[in-house]
């Protein structure tokens, strides 16, 4: 796998992704809820109803601007009209797309917290996603134990104190982005593997209790954030592949 850059880039207006390629996108959901009502027709009747069941304005906003952007990119990469697009959720919830034959293949997967939502695009590999707002957490210690495995909660103990709420979310977006990956989401325990999670560490996935060959199937990226007060992992199916982060421009729905 080439490093991780540094930076998220503005994007060309149709992105090619060859198969070694991954595509990460960051978008903030806060600067085009301008764009909500063009954005909610391209959503399914489905997800227009969920969106509305959300009792915050902000919260439906952000659904909103996630599913609707999600459209757009998929889009971009398949040449079709966003409206076109059809989505499909595995057993468990994992979303893919409902593709005509004469389409090529796309994975992809999508996270949002806090107003900003991730999304990784891929032509032959799965691959999970996710992002995490760090806040306060009143009860981190009792989260870690609840939801974290043994081996990584000796490890938090072991973190300093004023980096521990940084080694929890480093924790939770690496394994929440594991389970997505493998499309279990909720069913899979978050104590049934381990992953890395000590500040300044190599975000690895270091064991699974379930398939002790699991581990080297895939690997785990952290990445870096594009806004302050985040954290955000990728884990992808098998090595060698090729990362590329782009930026959604701020205040539009169309790139240059």
């Amino acid at each position: 796998m080439d490093p991780i850059d540094l930076f998220w880039h503005s994007p060309p207006v149709f992105p090619s992704l060859t198969p070694p390629e991954l595509h990460l996108w960051w978008v903030s959901q806060d600067a085009l809820t301008w764009a909500i009502p063009s954005l909610r027709t391209l959503l399914e009747p489905a997800e227009r109803t969920r969106a509305d069941r959300f009792y915050f304005e902000r919260d439906r906003n952000h659904f909103t601007v996630a599913r609707g952007m999600l459209r757009i990119l998929v889009g971009r990469y398949l040449q079709v009209p966003p409206a076109s697009v059809r989505l499909v959720y595995g057993e468990r919830g994992k979303p893919g797309l409902q593709l005509e034959a004469n389409l090529p293949p796309l994975r992809f997967n999508l996270s949002h917290s806090g107003g900003v939502a991730v999304f990784g695009f891929s032509r032959d590999r799965e691959l999970g996603i996710d992002v995490e707002r760090i806040r306060e957490l009143s009860d981190l210690d009792q989260m870690a134990r609840h939801s974290f495995s043994p081996l990584e909660n000796a490890v938090m103990q072991g973190v300093p104190p004023h980096l521990r709420l940084e080694a929890f979310f480093n924790c939770w977006s690496r394994k929440e982005a594991f389970i997505k990956a493998v499309g279990e989401g909720l069913y899979r325990p978050l104590d049934d593997f381990d992953v890395t999670l000590v500040p300044g560490e190599p975000a690895r996935l270091l064991a699974t209790r379930r398939n002790p060959l699991e581990a080297s199937r895939w690997s785990i990226e952290a990445l870096p954030v594009a806004a302050e007060g985040f954290k955000a992992a990728v884990c992808v199916d098998g090595n060698g592949w090729h990362p590329r982060l782009w930026r959604w421009p701020d205040h539009t729905l169309e790139l240059p």
